[in-house]
């Protein structure tokens, strides 16, 4: 289901940045590249969670947990700079 889910989400987003486009809207901009940078994130934090059970190694002797934090500052840097810059282009 979160298969599904996440590929309807890329979807819309494709087809939100390009609907954007045509329109010449930021607002759907904005609204198509969230859902297109937070489906692309949830991708990638299936990634992570995986980490997160494998058993140590010589690389990462205490273990894959420190990547769950990293990924969530990563993705939520990632929304505000974008949030930011479209944001910021309404008043210029």
């Amino acid at each position: 289901m979160l298969r599904f889910t996440t590929v309807v989400c890329l979807l819309f987003g494709f087809l939100g940045v390009v609907a954007s486009q045509l329109a010449s809207s930021r607002s759907l901009l904005l609204d198509g590249l969230y859902s297109l940078i937070q489906s692309l994130f949830i991708l990638g934090s299936g990634q992570v969670v995986t980490l997160l059970f494998k058993r140590d190694n010589d690389q990462f002797p205490f273990g894959f947990a420190a990547f769950e934090p990293f990924f969530l500052v990563m993705r939520s840097l990632t929304l505000l700079v974008m949030v930011l810059a479209i944001g910021s282009s309404a008043f210029l």
